[in-house]
């Protein structure tokens, strides 16, 4: 994932070009790269950064599945995850202007 995270979302425009063509379809693949990694590997950190308290108070309270997740590791990272979209929005921005050309 860092591999690709590391490459200029702009440095696909060439392929982008050849394997969909002209028109938007190269436009949205180009922005959905450039926000797809970093918001991948932000919620990875951010669930990763979670405190292992949480855990343990969820297994005493007996959380499972569906339940583990809406109640313990979504609120810990909404802070996180929502800085990430907003670092990804502007960068997304910038890619709109280079796909466009």
């Amino acid at each position: 994932m860092n591999f690709f995270r590391s490459l200029s979302p702009l440095a696909w425009i060439p392929f982008a070009i050849l394997w969909f063509g002209i028109g938007d379809v190269p436009s949205i693949f180009l922005i959905f790269m450039t926000a797809f990694f970093p918001t991948v590997l932000a919620t990875s950190a951010a669930v990763a950064s979670v405190p292992a308290v949480y855990f343990r108070v969820a297994r005493n309270y007996e959380f499972r599945g569906v339940e583990f997740l809406t109640q313990v590791t979504l609120p810990a990272i909404v802070p996180q995850v929502i800085t990430a979209l907003r670092v990804t929005a502007g960068l997304s921005w910038v890619v709109v202007v280079g796909a466009r050309r």
